[in-house]
């Protein structure tokens, strides 16, 4: 029988990596229990209708039950959670966290893995700016707790560049082609485009809108020498408040506003926000607003934002302290009730399973551990 191997794209976790892990989630979900915040799970298998209008470019894992439903691994957690809360009488505003996988196919030869291990928070019926407020004051945890503040934080807006388009006198295919080029940073092909854009009072801002982003203050900058559409300026407005705010409570966040962010998926419709650093080629935080995602599923709209961690990524980066060193506790049989005794007394002491004192000592050494030897071999 051939050696049945690992799925592509797939990875065992042992050892540091696993470990650094769990004891990230745990402090992690300990923060928003210390806040108050509801835990909920969903199951990893949901109907795959849920996500039809989810975006990505990977493919979901597929299947079919006994009775012909077509299923998949969820590749999101925040709709299978809008999912529990049409379905169920919860009463709201409440704020939740979450610990789960989240599973897709991705591109082959990336380098991206198939299986996401995400924490997050989702705040639910909350429509004031003081939500937004909280989820930058949880990234900002994150980022000083794990991450010695190395963590960008980018502030956009999901409609803002819808809403800009659509003041532009151009067919639909053409304001698609210029969303791309913006959310891409395509600056050739946008600025190509922008050619076929009959002239408007916003031209200024138009040639520079690609290369609007960066600080606040490197963006107030150039806003001051253009004329801002109408739509966009209570949009860039509540931007920098935002960042204004954290540049004032948490001095040692780096934060910058992109005028042109891609959009991570189409249930969001206001501020979004991703954290990265240059040590990692994906985001380590990514979240927003998304105000009328429960309309799908009750046809009535909710206020709601969060955002998700990726520990996998989170774990490359970072380094947890080290937990106080076990002890591995040895007897011979006759004193095996002694041994058994220091382990039930003694939270970080366990027991040896092993028959002599030199494999009781490879066991220790491998483990990490001390060696407490009670009688004689």
């Amino acid at each position: 029988m051939s050696k049945i191997k690992l799925a592509n794209d797939l990875r065992d976790e042992i050892g540091p990596l696993a470990t650094t892990k769990d004891t990230l989630g745990h402090q992690i979900l300990s923060y928003f229990r210390q806040a108050g915040y509801t835990r909920i799970t969903t199951p990893l298998v949901e109907e795959e209708a849920l996500f039809q209008d989810y975006e990505s470019k990977d493919r979901l894992y597929k299947f079919t039950d006994s009775n012909g439903q077509s299923l998949v691994l969820r590749p999101d957690l925040t709709l299978p959670i809008a999912r529990y809360l049409a379905n169920n009488n919860i009463s709201l505003p409440r704020k939740f966290y979450y610990l789960g996988e989240v599973m897709s196919i991705g591109q082959q030869l990336t380098g991206q893995r198939n299986e996401i291990t995400q924490a997050g928070m989702e705040l639910v019926g909350f429509n004031s700016s003081k939500a937004e407020i909280e989820c930058l004051l949880a990234i900002d945890w994150l980022n000083q707790t794990f991450l010695k503040s190395q963590m960008t934080v980018e502030l956009g807006h999901a409609l803002l560049v819808k809403k800009v388009l659509d003041q532009l006198n151009i067919d639909r295919s053409t304001k698609k082609q210029l969303a791309s080029a913006l959310f891409n940073k395509n600056f050739p092909r946008y600025q190509e485009l922008l050619k076929q854009v009959p002239t408007t009072p916003y031209q200024s801002f138009l040639s520079k809108w690609p290369r609007l982003f960066g600080s606040v203050d490197e963006v107030t900058s150039q806003l001051s020498t253009v004329q801002v559409p109408q739509v966009a300026r209570p949009i860039i407005q509540q931007l920098v408040n935002l960042a204004g705010f954290v540049h004032r409570n948490c001095p040692q966040q780096s934060i910058v506003i992109d005028l042109s962010t891609a959009v991570p998926q189409k249930y969001y419709t206001g501020i979004i926000f991703k954290g990265y650093t240059s040590q990692a080629n994906a985001n380590v935080v990514s979240g927003g607003r998304y105000d009328k995602l429960m309309e799908s599923f009750t046809n009535q709209a909710l206020p709601a934002i969060g955002f998700g961690i990726n520990l996998d990524i989170l774990a490359q980066l970072t380094t947890v302290q080290k937990a106080a060193v076990n002890t591995l506790v040895f007897s011979d049989q006759n004193h095996l009730d002694q041994a058994v005794k220091l382990v039930q007394t003694h939270q970080n002491y366990s027991l040896a399973l092993t028959t002599n004192l030199q494999a009781a000592q490879a066991e220790a050494a491998q483990a990490q551990m001390k060696l407490k030897v009670i009688g004689d071999d």
